[in-house]
C-alpha cells in the first residue's frame, strides 16, 4: 500500500515563496535567509537615520530642548514599536488587498519625490516616517525570524493542515515533514 498514488493536495502560490512553503526545502530556506537579511538592512538603515537626525538635533539643543527631544523620541519610538508588532503579527494580521496599500503608496511615492526635488516639508515627512517606521521594521525584522513570518502563510499553512486532516489515509511517508500526523498534532495543543 506504501507504493499507492494519493492525490496531490492544492498548493496555493504565495507572493515570494511561490509553493516553496509547502516543503520548506532549501529554495524555502534562501528565500527566507534572504528576506531576514533584507530586513535586518532596512532596520540598521533607518535606526542610523533615526539616530542621525537625534544626534545632530541633541548636539544643538540647550537642556530644556534635549529633555523634550528624548522624551519625544522615546515616547514615538514606544509607540512605533508598539504598534509595529501589533500590527506585523501574523497571527493578527489580515491580508491587505491591493486597493488598501495603494493610499500608503502613494503618500510614500509623493513624500519621496517631493523630497528629492529638495522639498524641506517632503524631506520632513520622510523622516517623521522613518522615525515612526523603526518599530514596524523592528517587527518585520523579528517576524522574519519566526516560524511562520506572514499571515498569507500561516493561513496557507493552516488550509493544507486542514485539507490533510480530511485526508486521513494518505500515509505520513508521503506527507511534508510539517502536515504529518505527529507535527499536526503537535501544532494543535
Amino acid at each position: 500500500m506504501s507504493d499507492q498514488q494519493w492525490s496531490a493536495p492544492p498548493v496555493e502560490s504565495i507572493k515570494g515563496l511561490g509553493t516553496s512553503w509547502f516543503r520548506r526545502g532549501p529554495s524555502y530556506w534562501a528565500r527566507r535567509v534572504l528576506a531576514t537579511v533584507l530586513y535586518a538592512i532596512i532596520l540598521c538603515i533607518g535606526a542610523l537615520l533615526v539616530g542621525g537626525l537625534v544626534m545632530a538635533i541633541n548636539k544643538d539643543a540647550n537642556s530644556i530642548g534635549r529633555a523634550i527631544l528624548w522624551t519625544v523620541v522615546v515616547a514615538v519610538v514606544a509607540v512605533s514599536h508598539y504598534l509595529g508588532f501589533r500590527d506585523m503579527n501574523p497571527r493578527r494580521q489580515q491580508i491587505a488587498t491591493p486597493k488598501r496599500r495603494s493610499g500608503a503608496t502613494g503618500a510614500g511615492l509623493g513624500a519621496g519625490v517631493a523630497a528629492f526635488g529638495g522639498s524641506a516639508l517632503g524631506a520632513g515627512i520622510l523622516a517623521i516616517g522613518m522615525f515612526a517606521g523603526v518599530g514596524w521594521f523592528t517587527a518585520m525584522f523579528v517576524y522574519s525570524l519566526t516560524r511562520y513570518p506572514s499571515a498569507t502563510e500561516l493561513q496557507a499553512v493552516q488550509k493544507m493542515r486542514d485539507w490533510y486532516a480530511q485526508h486521513p489515509e494518505i500515509p505520513d511517508n508521503q506527507r511534508p515533514h510539517q502536515f504529518r500526523r505527529a507535527a499536526l498534532g503537535a501544532s494543535e495543543r
